[in-house]
Parts: C-alpha cells; sequence; structure tokens
C-alpha cells in the first residue's frame, strides 16, 4: 500500500477549504429585522405563559433592552434578531421553572 503523503483528507489540509457539500446556513446579524411571522408567533409564545411568567418576561425584557415603563406593550418593539434570540432562551428558562 503507497502513502500518499498527506495526513489530511482530500481538500482539507490547512489552508484548503473543503468542497461544499450543500447549504450550509449564515447566522443573522443581531440587528436583522425579523420576519413579521416570526415576531408573531414570539407573541403568540409570550401570550401562552402563565401571568407569573408573562410579569416576569416584561421586567426582564425591559431591563435588557431598555424599554421605558412609560412604554404600555413590549410587544410591538419585537422586531429583530437579537430580541428572538432572548425571548427564546426565557421561554427556554421558563419552561423549566
Amino acid at each position: 500500500m503507497q502513502c500518499s503523503g498527506s495526513i489530511f483528507p482530500l481538500g482539507t489540509a490547512p489552508g484548503q477549504r473543503k468542497p461544499a457539500t450543500g447549504h450550509q446556513p449564515q447566522l443573522a446579524s443581531p440587528d436583522a429585522l425579523l420576519d413579521p411571522a416570526i415576531a408573531l408567533q414570539l407573541q403568540e409564545q409570550l401570550k401562552a405563559l402563565s401571568p407569573r411568567h408573562r410579569d416576569a418576561f416584561s421586567l426582564a425584557f425591559r431591563a435588557a433592552f431598555q424599554v421605558p415603563d412609560s412604554t404600555p406593550s413590549v410587544a410591538g418593539l419585537i422586531r429583530q434578531e437579537r430580541h428572538r434570540i432572548w425571548i427564546q432562551e426565557f421561554l427556554a428558562k421558563a419552561s423549566r421553572d
């Protein structure tokens, strides 16, 4: 058996890119605007929370994104990818309570 002289699989040596094998999703920028359907889905998930968790969400979201108490609702402020990420993390924690 002959040795090819390389320890790296074809196309994976340092400095070489591995051949593309399919679609690889790109991460969205935290500032990217959400699709309105995603924002609506997040709002529906938040409405389904218990009153205790909804109150905790409102306080935490206001603190995290510097929303003044004079703003009556945070629902319309869920517009960016950073909000989606934060909300999904909150929902995951709330589901463990």
